[in-house]
């Protein structure tokens, strides 16, 4: 293997990022990069049931749901929170979340159709799970693994107390003046009677694989989730000398347990429910198993019914009324992260892991917002790409081939068959993809509808692939290699650089840019000549910060890479023997799993979407500041939709809609004086003659004087 070249090897120094308060917590950012809007759909990590409503988190959202008929639940409002919802209680009025690195966060229901935030206590660090009892709000994080406040006012919860053992807590269960801690080294049972001086009086012992998860107390008993072993039983009659009682094994990740009567059931991460008869305490009888294989990590129970936080499903309400069949009767769809994204002509489409294929109307940057989705349930897509109106979407299964002539139906035409497929590139009549443990996959799709195998590079542990001219580019362990693709069979390899691994590539201007790792400096950001295809030359290399990359964007100005500590970073490659660091982005969430960049925009997660402040002239999308808030609701509608907006000063305003070729379909408003204030008009779906205008993509468009502003919205029939 040849060394590596004399290329200027440079450490990024003196990044220093402005620090700003937006409310509560702190957020360390640029100003060189602004977040302008989000829309965060994502894995279910908790529920909770409140009369006829109940509450679950979907990913960062906040939904409620009226559950006065189980089998038809019906979606009555929601919020989007700082981060991702990990824990809920509720009392009262008011939901208090757990809401992972920015703490306590408390919610207004007085209204479930428009829930507010009113109060909120940074976390130490991810805040897991809330239990509210007497006015105090009890907080497990994952490395302070108590904090109490009080929330007696809620708009001013202050931290009066706080246990600390560095023990990765869980779960706590409050009785009397006692609270359970399950931790990951035992279930600390600390004395609250005063609250700003827990003290800790007996500690159940984790076992010699395992840590405990949930705890539920019921009588004399505590009841505990044992990740690694199953339910343990102890008697708590005297809080101070727990004993224990008995063992169920469970494997598959026990995460919590509760209880119908003299019922237990378990949730396990891996393998769904367990109902276990504990009627004799000291000998759990497992009686039935409800499986759900694609997550289970809480479970709420109340009457006969079994509210389950079942991450990518969402919320599931399982019929526990006889507990030798465990059955489903319906669930709420919650959503999955995104995986890999493409922007095009105003809408996102996101490859969303275990969901499906979403598509967002990003029009407006500052109000994204959801038009459709294709799901694939029992799938898991990775990476998308698109070309004409066609979605390819790599995938667990292979490659998924959808229509989306109309965006807000998408249909699958194609599923070229084969496991493991991840990175995806589309040119001309071809189709790239990296296929796990088989290799490079180049695919005919002039016939989208029947592809056809077109060449195969065998590679064990392929990465990325990107595609410029007649040549592939692809990215694996051991570097990167330049293809002749258009050879059948097994494609020409022209030229290769050597590398420890090379995990993420793209060309442009002619120059090849990549991340990956190389021994002596960790990961890295190069830039390469490829002029000659039989010798690329590497012409910059710049060592990166932060935790291992994990994805990667790129216009012709900069890359754009994300890592697993939520860093969103831009660098400057606009003289590609210059690369240097340019901007960062710090915000905890999952907003960098995927990133797609255009001009000035910067789109990632599922989905955030953010300007590039340095550059100084935007050609994309309107403006980000809506003077007038125009949107539609629903969208997309099937009868009618109500257009809202909300002017400034009194003005002649002029309301219309238009067809996807700018034909004029229907004036709603025409010069009509209105005042400073909201106004909402609806469209019934038809034209100025009152027929049907038929189901498709349109237009409305808003004047007023000088300002103009025009958003999409979709008829379905």
């Amino acid at each position: 293997m040849r060394g590596y070249p004399d290329v200027l090897f440079r450490l990024i120094q003196g990044m220093v990022c402005c620090v700003c308060i937006l409310g509560s917590p702190q957020i360390a950012q640029c100003d060189d990069i602004s977040l302008l809007g989000r829309w965060e759909r994502g894995p279910c990590f908790d529920v909770k049931v409140a009369g006829n409503l109940a509450y679950y988190g979907a990913a960062s959202s906040l939904q409620i749901v009226d559950i006065s008929k189980p089998g038809e639940p019906i979606h009555v409002g929601d919020i989007l929170l700082p981060s991702v919802i990990q824990g809920i209680d509720i009392v009262g009025s008011l939901a208090y979340i757990a809401d992972s690195a920015f703490g306590l966060q408390i919610v207004d229901i007085t209204q479930p159709s428009a829930p507010t935030i009113i109060g909120s206590a940074p976390a130490g660090t991810q805040a897991k799970a809330v239990t509210v009892s007497g006015g105090l709000a009890f907080v497990v994080e994952s490395l302070v693994d108590l904090r109490i406040f009080d929330v007696s006012d809620p708009t001013d919860p202050h931290e009066i107390g706080h246990f600390d053992q560095n023990a990765f807590a869980q779960d706590v269960a409050i009785r009397d003046h006692y609270a359970f801690v399950s931790t990951w080294d035992g279930v600390f049972i600390l004395d609250i009677a005063d609250p700003t001086s827990p003290t800790l009086v007996a500690l159940i012992p984790e076992g010699p694989y395992y840590g405990f998860e949930g705890v539920t107390l019921r009588g004399r008993y505590a009841y505990l989730a044992a990740e690694g072993t199953g339910m343990e039983i102890y008697d708590i009659s005297d809080p101070t000398s727990p004993q224990w009682v008995s063992l169920y094994n469970a494997y598959g990740q026990p995460l919590e347990v509760d209880l119908i009567d003299n019922i237990a059931i378990v949730a396990c991460r891996g393998s769904g429910l367990r109902a276990v008869d504990i009627s004799d305490p000291s000998h759990p009888i497992e009686v039935s198993r409800f499986d759900a294989p694609y997550g289970t990590y809480g479970i709420e129970c109340v009457n006969d019914l079994i509210y389950v936080a079942a991450f990518t499903r969402g919320m599931r309400i399982v019929d526990g009324s006889n507990p030798m069949k465990l059955k489903e009767i319906s669930f709420c769809f919650s959503g999955s992260y995104g995986t890999d994204l493409v922007v095009q002509n105003d809408l996102a489409y996101i490859a969303e892991s275990y969901s499906g294929l979403r598509v967002m109307d990003v029009s407006d940057p500052t109000d994204p917002t959801p038009i459709g989705l294709y799901r694939t349930d029992d799938d898991y897509v990775q990476n998308i790409a698109i070309q004409d109106h066609f979605v390819y979407l790599g995938s667990s299964q292979g490659m998924r081939i959808i229509d989306i002539s109309n965006p807000a139906l998408p249909e699958e035409v194609a599923l070229y068959g084969i496991p493991g497929s991840g990175d995806l590139a589309i040119a001309g009549d071809y189709a790239f993809l990296t296929v796990y443990d088989k290799g490079f996959l180049t695919l005919d799709i002039s016939t989208p509808e029947s592809p056809t195998i077109h060449n195969l590079l065998p590679e064990n542990d392929p990465y990325a692939v990107a595609v410029a001219g007649p040549y592939a580019y692809y990215a694996g362990n051991g570097g990167f290699q330049v293809v002749d693709y258009t050879i059948e069979g097994i494609p020409e390899i022209l030229g290769s650089y050597p590398m420890y691994k090379a995990t993420d590539i793209g060309v442009a201007g002619g120059i090849v840019f990549l991340t990956g790792v190389v021994a002596e400096y960790g990961y890295v950001l190069m830039s390469f000549d490829v002029s000659d295809p039989y010798n690329p030359q590497p012409i910059d290399l710049l060592e990166l910060d932060g935790g291992p990359v994990t994805t990667f964007g790129l216009t012709d100005e900069y890359v754009y890479t994300g890592d697993y500590y939520g860093d969103l970073r831009a660098y400057d490659i606009s003289d590609p023997a210059q690369l240097k660091f340019a901007a960062i982005y710090t915000r905890p969430g999952y907003h960098t799993r995927c990133i797609a960049a255009q001009d000035d925009m910067i789109y990632t997660g599922g989905i955030w979407i953010f300007r590039n402040e340095m550059i100084s002239s935007s050609t994309s999308g309107p403006a980000v500041t809506s003077l007038m808030a125009l949107r539609s609701s629903p969208n997309p509608f099937a009868r009618s939709t109500a257009i809202s907006y909300r002017l400034g000063s009194p003005a002649f305003v002029r309301l219309g809609i238009y067809d996807a070729s700018g034909r004029l379909v229907r004036l709603l408003k025409n010069g009509a004086w209105e005042g400073a204030e909201s106004h909402t008009v609806t469209w019934n779906g038809c034209n100025a003659q009152g027929s049907d205008a038929g189901a498709g993509v349109y237009f409305y468009q808003l004047e007023t004087g000088s300002q103009k502003e025009t958003r999409r919205m979709i008829l379905l029939k």
